[in-house]
């Protein structure tokens, strides 16, 4: 992985050497990199995506027999496939959806709609999440979360990232009131 994260922060540093736009960034990689237009455009877009975007993971080991790396090739069995989906569903949760979630658990926590709120929020977040194919397909590791719409199935580990900013948010709430 150690020469692969060279090539992105080549990838990288060539974007920032480049014109805005996005055609000549990519000429520049694949002309400094030599690598065909559809691997520069692939690493263009994995150098953009990759904070929030699993499916950049995949685009890497379809095109990495086409980099200057040896060694081994990616190999991801299903543990290794949920933990990066859930880095990277936490982290789009994170940037999307923490600060606007705290804000209104502060606002209207100790009101009596409270929890249909809740539930209306987090079904928006679930929807989010899904579309962006973030979302596990298979609820066969689903738990119930009452804070969540419907029959209350969530996936662990977004039911836990609503508890910690649940937590969070009343922890700075009450040291407010101090």
């Amino acid at each position: 992985m150690d020469k692969l994260g060279k090539i992105l922060d080549s990838v990288s540093v060539i974007i920032e050497n480049s014109d805005k736009d996005i055609l000549t960034q990519i000429n520049n990689i694949s002309d400094i990199m030599e690598v065909d237009k559809k691997t520069a455009i692939t690493l263009h877009f994995v150098n953009r995506d990759f904070s929030w975007n699993p499916q950049t993971l995949y685009m890497l080991e379809d095109i990495g027999d086409k980099l200057p790396i040896g060694g081994k090739k990616l190999e991801l069995n299903s543990e290794k496939i949920k933990q990066n989906r859930d880095f990277y569903l936490l982290n789009y949760l994170n940037k999307a959806w923490s600060k606007r979630t705290i804000e209104h658990i502060k606002r209207y926590g100790k009101m009596s709609f409270f929890n249909v709120w809740l539930r209306k929020i987090t079904s928006k977040i679930i929807k989010d999440v899904d579309m962006l194919g973030l979302y596990p397909e298979s609820n066969s590791e689903f738990i119930v979360d009452r804070n969540f719409p419907g029959e209350g199935l969530v996936h662990p580990t977004v039911s836990k990232w609503l508890a910690k900013l649940i937590d969070e948010a009343n922890q700075t709430k009450n040291q407010t009131l101090s």
